[in-house]
């Protein structure tokens, strides 16, 4: 079955063939017309950019990434455009700096490693330029498949990669990277217990595979099997002695399992030689923040906003201290990044959100609700939150756990006098309740859990989009034994979490 084209999507085929062809005048005169019906089409502007370069137009060019970029902020190929710009015009910082901006949005982009690999030779910055070529020559090597795939999970078309993958998967059912492929739409789709599956039986077929282990030490983060995530990080470290990423992950899973004076004391030599030190600082001011050492943990964002200005984490981390007070330079600073677009997509609205709080801190309140309105329309953005959809599911559950079936479940499931559920409406004082009742020797406070929720995506299984969701309905299907394994398994899971109280 072939997937159906929108009007849109085949006026762009076509003169992305005309572009192939280098009939570049005929591809810009189509994508005019295209982009006088769809003006927001972030890939409207991206290949009329590389038109506009090809002609040797590198301002006009720049302004369609930009605009591509407006639309669409974590655009890959509009970011590794400009750094085709800034090359060709022998500004070779920019082009760097473009090229890194790319790779942090899609990896897949082979282009942009190999011109970054030669950018930093000629600049004499080897190392840098051996990890890019490193980087580059795994991509290049990868299957033409599977190649695909990895440059359009990070576009988002996870569709198209999934499906992609799996028809590569059938004829090389043991191709450990089509496996971790996989495995990252999962964890995308919040499918993560496919993806463990996936990442472990990868590491079975491979045990030396450094990279499904990291990803592996994500997923197992992610379902908050906190010990066994830091066994696999731990595993990782000794197979890469000094290596950046298992010396985070490991710090990471250290942090995890509360050892925070351990994770710092191995964060704190990475800071001089990350690429992204910025990344570190926050890391740092997460785990100093936790223990209390709110002073340092101050001190750890603003390094990472002063050395990523437009790290919208930064300021935002500093924001939700609730104590902090931004001074009168921080806001123009803000300020200067969100209306100038220095700032996109994540990080505009955690800046957003954070001049929110600093106008809301000031009692200038007409300005605060404005920054939160504007950080909310860009998270609405990113997340497609549909208020419909939760009112569906909500009526579903209604609609199942009626009064009969609730007396048909009970005695039956894990008997265990553990858990206290805090049950209520956002903001309703669930937290308070908590510290109230963990202020007690016998009751250990464990904060939010999604092990829940974890358990309810579990039986709503795969979907399509458009699918009607399988749970809670999947609960009438399942037997005696299987709720009590269930029950049992979130016991089991979240004892990470405990510190022995009953």
């Amino acid at each position: 079955m072939t997937e159906t084209l929108t009007p849109f999507q085949e006026q762009l085929q076509h003169a992305e063939a005309l572009l192939k062809a280098q009939r570049v005048l005929d591809a810009e005169r189509a994508l005019d017309k295209i982009l006088k019906a769809y003006p927001e089409r972030a890939q409207a502007h991206f290949y009329k950019a590389v038109c506009r370069r090809i002609q040797g137009d590198h301002a006009q060019a720049l302004v369609h990434c930009q605009q591509a970029l407006a639309f669409q902020p974590n655009y890959g190929r509009a970011w590794q455009e400009i750094g085709h710009n800034h090359r060709d015009q022998s500004q070779a910082t920019e082009a760097i700096d473009a090229y890194r901006r790319a790779l942090d949005f899609n990896p897949g982009l082979l282009a942009s490693w190999r011109e970054l690999h030669q950018l930093l030779h000629k600049l004499g910055r080897d190392q840098e330029a051996a990890i890019a070529k490193a980087n580059g020559d795994r991509l290049k090597g990868l299957p033409q498949p599977l190649q695909a795939v990895t440059s359009w999970i990070h576009e988002g078309r996870l569709y198209k990669a999934e499906k992609l993958c799996r028809q590569y998967l059938k004829t090389h059912p043991k191709d450990v990277e089509g496996m971790r492929l996989l495995a990252t739409i999962g964890m995308k789709l919040n499918v993560l217990d496919d993806a463990e599956f996936l990442l472990e039986s990868a590491l079975e077929f491979q045990p030396n595979f450094d990279l499904a282990r990291l990803d592996y030490v994500s997923v197992l983060h992610r379902r908050q099997k906190y010990q066994k995530a830091f066994e696999q990080a731990s595993e990782l470290r000794r197979r890469l002695p000094n290596n950046l990423s298992a010396e985070m992950a490991y710090a990471n899973q250290l942090a995890a399992l509360g050892r925070y004076d351990e994770a710092l004391a191995i964060l704190d030599p990475l800071i001089e030689v990350s690429p992204h030190p910025e990344n570190i600082h926050m890391q740092r001011g997460h785990a100093l923040k936790t223990i209390g050492h709110q002073d340092q943990a101050v001190a750890a964002y603003q390094a990472a906003a002063e050395v990523r200005p437009s790290f919208g984490d930064a300021w935002w981390s500093l924001a939700n201290l609730k104590t902090h007070r931004f001074s009168d330079a921080d806001l123009e600073t803000m300020q200067t990044l969100v209306s100038q677009g220095q700032a996109q997509g994540v990080d505009a609205y955690h800046i957003h959100f954070a001049l929110g709080k600093a106008y809301e801190d000031r009692q200038d309140y007409a300005q605060a609700f404005e920054h939160y309105a504007q950080g909310n329309a860009l998270k609405q953005e990113e997340v497609r939150y549909l208020p419909d959809e939760m009112t569906q599911d909500f009526e579903r559950q209604k609609a199942f756990f009626t009064p009969s079936r609730v007396r048909q479940l009970e005695g039956i499931g894990f008997d265990a006098p553990d858990p206290i559920f805090i049950v209520g409406l956002p903001r309703a004082g669930s937290t308070l309740i908590e510290q109230i009742l963990a202020s007690h020797p016998q009751v250990d406070g464990t904060l939010e859990l999604p092990n829940i929720m974890a358990i309810a995506h579990r039986l709503n299984g795969r979907q399509l989009v458009n699918d009607t969701p399988k749970y809670p309905q999947a609960m009438a299907e399942l037997s005696a034994a299987d709720i009590e394994a269930l029950g049992r398994a979130y016991i089991e899971d979240t004892q990470i979490h405990r510190a022995g109280a009953p």
